[in-house]
């Protein structure tokens, strides 16, 4: 994905979703993260790590769950659970999009949708990486300060 079609969905997705509650996470088996969003039954972010296209869209209605969820299924549970949406951004010129949640002590989820590096990281106030999905070599893990992958 380009990063102008990257710039263009992440104002899109803050449209559709700034304000909303974060109702629950799943971790779905090899790729996918799905954050339930808003009223009701709400809408989906899924974030896929899908090696040669990740990606990352809204869809409403259903979706597998699975019977035992991964760590960081449960970590982003106990982060995120209840969180509003301030605001969804494009990293100008990168290939990332930060989820920013309000309050005083905010975090934010960073998807870099890096082909065959893609991965999310959920980073709070102090930018110390609390959860990540999928680690990669190079990329910081839980406790490191977060910093953006080389251009």
């Amino acid at each position: 994905m380009d990063t102008l079609v990257l710039q263009r969905l992440a104002t899109e997705l803050d449209l559709q979703l700034r304000g909303a509650p974060i109702k629950q996470v799943y971790a779905l088996p090899k790729n996918d993260v799905v954050l339930v969003c808003g009223p009701g039954k709400g809408l989906r972010l899924w974030f896929s790590t899908a090696p040669d296209q990740p990606h990352l869209y809204v869809r409403p209605g259903p979706h597998p769950t699975p019977k035992q969820p991964p760590g960081f299924a449960m970590a982003a549970r106990r982060l995120l659970n209840g969180r509003r949406i301030q605001a969804i951004d494009a990293v100008p010129g990168e290939r990332i999009v930060e989820l920013r949640t309000t309050g005083d002590n905010a975090l934010r989820i960073v998807f870099e949708l890096i082909p065959h590096r893609s991965t999310a990281l959920i980073v709070d106030h102090t930018e110390r990486v609390c959860a990540t999905w999928q680690t990669r070599r190079g990329r910081p893990v839980v406790g490191e300060l977060y910093a953006a992958p080389a251009a």
